[in-house]
C-alpha cells in the first residue's frame, strides 16, 4: 500500500493535486476550496474591495454562511496564488 501511495502522490504531483506544502495528495482531507469552489470568487471579489481577511471571515460566516476563520482566507488567499502559478508552469511544460 505504501507503494501505491507514492505512486498515487507522483501522479496527482503531475495533475496539480497538491498538498499546502507542494508535494502530490493522496490521503487526508479537503481542503475548503476543495469543498466549496465558491468560495474562490467570494474571496477574491471581498479582497478587491479592500476588506481585511477578519473582515471577510466575518462577511462569509455573516452574508453567506460559511464559516472560515481569518487564518483559513489568508491560506485560501495564498493557494489561489499558487494555483494560478502552477497553471501557467504546467501550460509552460505541455508546449515545450
Amino acid at each position: 500500500m505504501r507503494v501505491s501511495r507514492i505512486r498515487k502522490r507522483e501522479s496527482n504531483r503531475e495533475k496539480g493535486i497538491v498538498t499546502r506544502n507542494r508535494t502530490g495528495k493522496c490521503e487526508g482531507r479537503l481542503r475548503c476550496l476543495e469543498i466549496h469552489p465558491e468560495l474562490e470568487s467570494l474571496i477574491l471579489k471581498l479582497r478587491k474591495k479592500g476588506f481585511s481577511l477578519r473582515k471577510i471571515s466575518n462577511l462569509l460566516k455573516d452574508e453567506y454562511g460559511y464559516k472560515v476563520s481569518f487564518v483559513s482566507v489568508g491560506n485560501i488567499l495564498k493557494d489561489i496564488e499558487w494555483m494560478k502559478k502552477e497553471k501557467r508552469r504546467m501550460k509552460r511544460l505541455e508546449t515545450v
